[in-house]
């Protein structure tokens, strides 16, 4: 094997690696010699097939995989032998026709390239110093998070046939929706409570049924979005003819033993105290991710090194594909939405 340095910059290195063709010639002599005992062929006992005759049926392949597996030990004997810590995956550039070495007619030549670890002196952990934040958990925090559950939680009843629709009210309606005059698939429905600011209907919807009292029949007139997923509907005005049947006011849930119930809990108590624990355990989520951060900025105030490339290259592709998952994974359950909100 031969080696030859052909770049040392920074944290680069490629070396050009050869391999000459008699000593291919003597690993594959190797490879059947070491098959020879368990090759069973039609005409010859088992054990007893010459090698002249392995290697006439079987020579190419056995050569391909001669080659992938020098190719693997001279590749990791170079970077021991030069005292290389590779920061990822060396890249192999075959530079030699591959038939002609698998045939036998060429040595095998490549160009190995790879990125090294940077060298840098640790700091010494006994000189940072760092400060745990911890929090109490108050009766406040508990009641604002039941609270909350309560809102989510809440009962609608029918309001005076005069009342006004307010924001956060809920409306019951008839609607028929039109595209240049024409009915679309999806676009009616009858009886459907709708909530008031809650953002579920077509943006410019349910602002204009505040002020709407039962009995009212309006034409609503909105843009469908240009993302919208019918794509024959998307960027298109329509108008809906919408009947008001009912304005519903709204009511928060009472926080007793039933309200407890509902979130598959005994009683009130031990709704709170899943509560607590839950609101605790967040608590210290957020003490844990400060203290990390201030270690990593710390760490990195304290210690400057060039970085390998393709490590940052790859790094930053694994953080973009994460955020196009979280993208369309928002986007779905905004296509479920809108098809929950159809049907």
């Amino acid at each position: 094997m031969q080696v030859k340095e052909l770049k040392s910059e920074g944290l680069s290195r490629s070396y050009s690696i050869t391999i000459a063709k008699e000593a291919l010639a003597e690993k594959l002599e190797a490879k059947i010699k070491e098959m020879q005992p368990q090759v069973n062929l039609k005409g010859f006992r088992k054990g007893k097939v010459p090698a002249s005759h392995i290697r006439k049926t079987f020579g190419q392949s056995i050569m391909n995989d001669v080659v992938q597996e020098t190719v693997t030990e001279t590749t990791q004997k170079t970077m021991e032998d030069h005292k290389i810590r590779p920061a990822g995956q060396p890249s192999i550039d075959l530079r030699a026709n591959g038939e002609d070495v698998t045939k036998g007619k060429a040595d095998l030549e490549y160009t190995l390239n790879v990125e090294t670890i940077p060298e840098f002196e640790p700091v010494d952990p006994a000189t940072l110093k760092f400060t745990r934040l911890t929090t109490e958990l108050d009766d406040k925090t508990v009641e604002d998070q039941m609270a909350e559950l309560a809102k989510g939680q809440k009962s609608y009843r029918k309001k005076a046939k005069t009342a006004k629709a307010k924001n956060e009210d809920a409306v019951l309606i008839n609607f028929t929706g039109r595209v240049d005059g024409e009915a679309f698939d999806g676009g009616a429905m009858e009886g459907h409570q709708l909530i008031l600011g809650s953002g579920t209907f077509i943006p410019g919807f349910e602002e204009q049924l505040i002020g709407v009292k039962a009995g009212d029949k309006l034409d609503v007139t909105v843009t469908f979005p240009t993302d919208y997923q019918v794509d024959t509907l998307a960027n298109k005005e329509a108008v809906f003819e919408t009947e008001v049947l009912e304005v519903q006011g709204s009511t928060d849930a009472k926080i007793d033993d039933e309200f407890a119930k509902k979130f598959g809990m005994e009683d009130l108590k031990s709704l709170k105290e899943a509560v607590s624990k839950q609101a605790e355990g967040e608590l210290e989520e957020q003490s844990r991710m400060k203290l990390k951060r201030a270690i990593l900025d710390d760490l990195d105030k304290k210690h400057t090194f060039d970085l390998p490339p393709n490590m940052v290259e790859a790094e930053f592709a694994n953080i973009w594909a994460q955020v196009e998952k979280e993208k369309e994974a928002v986007n779905s359950t905004k296509t479920t939405l809108k098809n929950q909100k159809k049907s």
